[in-house]
């Protein structure tokens, strides 16, 4: 690299990302967005961080745009993350959903998992279902699992990872819900087809006024992404979930997110852990 990673370049990349997935980037990730924009430059075979720049303001800097963003997100997680929220959703959250529906006559359960990542949560929610729900084949149980970088998506789709990464899984369900068949690498386990065939995966940026924002959801996961948008944005994106969670409905937010009170229209029911009121 012939430059240095300057204020006005840092600027620039930073009000680039937010403009493009609401995501705000301060001094403290300062250090991450130098080595992931220097590992795009040295992608492109450029020789310094301001040719970039030059290519991001120019008509090639819209196509660019996917894969910066999939460089400077953060895409920490694992399986079964932050388990008292998942024994809310295992104990009261799912059994209570489907009380209502069968009171409803309805077999519809439907999840949004905003901001999924790897593939992890999703696949830990279709999981819960499975083992909170008696005769849990037989509603029409599937979750909406987004994310804005593509990269981990594949993952996701994939449904495969090193067995390092399956610890959270209970060991008596591992049988149940982890296979290793002809896709499989070796030294990792595939997520089983019964749990694949719940969910399906998609690129969505939730800054996006677009679709899937115009379904109803009975419960929606957007854990530690709030944390990455600032006030303004964070309140519209609360106000939009709120506009397609219909009354007895349920949102989930992460412990890194901050949330101690439940925003307007939610009662909190638990950490994180809040009901359409």
């Amino acid at each position: 690299m012939t430059d240095t990673f300057d204020d006005t370049l840092f600027a620039f990349f930073t009000d680039l990302v937010y403009r493009h997935s609401g995501i705000l980037l301060g001094e403290r990730e300062r250090g991450m967005l130098e080595s992931r924009v220097g590992r795009r430059v040295r992608n492109l075979g450029l020789d310094s961080f301001w040719a970039y720049r030059e290519r991001m303001r120019g008509n090639r800097g819209r196509d660019e745009i996917p894969a910066l963003l999939d460089a400077v997100t953060i895409n920490y997680t694992y399986f079964f993350r932050e388990e008292s929220q998942f024994a809310a959703l295992s104990a009261e959250v799912f059994p209570e959903i489907v009380a209502r529906k069968e009171a409803e006559g309805s077999d519809r359960v439907r999840v949004w998992s905003a901001g999924c990542s790897s593939g992890e949560e999703p696949y830990s929610v279709a999981i819960a279902f499975q083992e909170a729900v008696e005769n849990a084949e037989w509603y029409d149980f599937q979750i909406l699992a987004t994310d804005i970088n593509r990269r981990v998506l594949r993952t996701a789709r994939n449904g495969s990872y090193p067995e390092d990464r399956l610890q959270q899984i209970p060991q008596e369900w591992h049988l149940k819900y982890l296979v290793r068949d002809a896709e499989t690498p070796p030294g990792h386990l595939r997520i089983s087809p019964e749990i694949r065939r719940r969910i399906r995966f998609r690129r969505f940026n939730l800054q996006s006024n677009a679709d899937p924002l115009k379904d109803q959801f009975d419960v929606i996961f957007c854990r530690n992404v709030l944390m990455y948008f600032d006030e303004p944005a964070q309140q519209e994106l609360l106000g939009r979930f709120r506009a397609i969670l219909p009354r007895g409905a349920y949102l989930f937010v992460g412990e890194s997110d901050e949330l101690d009170t439940a925003p307007p229209g939610f009662t909190r029911i638990a950490f994180g852990v809040f009901r359409r009121g």
